[in-house]
């Protein structure tokens, strides 16, 4: 339930504040999470590695072309096969996301509007959640991969009320160097009255957040408390290319049928 909790908090920071690139560009990045405090794993023996390093350390490469983005993250599969790569294409001009992965021959369609306690059987309404943060321009300044970058940092907060979804009061901290390259513009904005926590509840949302951050992020650590909990996200851009990319690599492939839902796409077990 932690980790759901917090890729929602994290898509909902991304859609407020987050920006791409509008050129043709393909942007390879690695990136590490680690939690502090957790006990360390023992050492593995002469020419074994851990798979915790897989899951923790990870590679993926970002397609940006006009009104679409893709993003194909490789995740290590120990079966013998091939890794399997996690695939989350942005279209913009369809005002949809589209899920999949190399592992199922199926792939998953959602509208980019968040959904509401209107629109989800069975919904409950909770509380309200307070969200607070403000960014802050360091000054600093200098170049990665060629480009001038801004050093930029975020704290945002998030206070429940006691009767809300969210039980926990959460901070997330961003730090990063972000890169002016040309701006993509994906007019579609996620509903900011209302977001759904776990298990179809919903809370009320009150926004007092200053600024935003603007610019691909070249390098960037987001560290998330909650719970007596902290994560640490880093992600560093490694590579940036400035190619022709074909329009097949921003749909599903046209062997893949649709699911009616995401389960179907994420489920470990074989297609029939």
């Amino acid at each position: 339930m932690k980790h759901k909790l917090v890729l929602s908090l994290m898509i909902l920071v991304f859609c407020v504040s987050a920006t791409f690139a509008q050129t043709e560009l393909t942007i390879k990045k690695k990136s590490s999470m680690k939690i502090p405090g957790l006990p360390e794993m023992p050492k593995m023996p002469p020419g074994m590695k851990n798979p915790l390093d897989d899951m923790t350390n990870r590679t993926s490469t970002v397609y940006i072309k006009g009104a679409r983005m893709r993003s194909d993250m490789a995740v290590k599969d120990y079966s013998g096969k091939k890794d399997l790569i996690l695939t989350t294409i942005v279209q913009c001009d369809k005002k949809r996301r589209v899920q999949f992965s190399s592992k199922k021959n199926k792939y998953y369609v959602e509208p980019l509007a968040a959904p509401t306690s209107a629109s989800v059987k069975n919904s409950t309404k909770g509380g309200y959640v307070t969200v607070t943060g403000s960014v802050t321009d360091t000054g600093e300044r200098t170049k990665l991969l060629g480009y001038d970058v801004r050093h930029l940092k975020e704290v945002i907060t998030f206070t429940p009320s006691k009767n809300a979804c969210m039980k926990e009061t959460m901070q997330i901290e961003i730090d990063g160097w972000y890169a002016d390259i040309p701006e993509f513009s994906c007019p579609i904005e996620r509903s900011m009255q209302e977001f759904k926590m776990d298990r179809n509840c919903f809370d009320d949302v009150d926004f007092q957040i200053k600024g935003s951050i603007t610019g691909i992020p070249l390098k960037e650590i987001r560290k998330i408390t909650s719970q007596g909990m902290t994560i640490i996200m880093e992600e560093e851009a490694t590579e940036i290319l400035k190619t022709p990319l074909a329009d097949s690599l921003f749909e599903p492939p046209g062997n893949y049928k649709a699911a009616n839902t995401l389960k179907e796409v994420e489920d470990d077990s074989p297609d029939n």
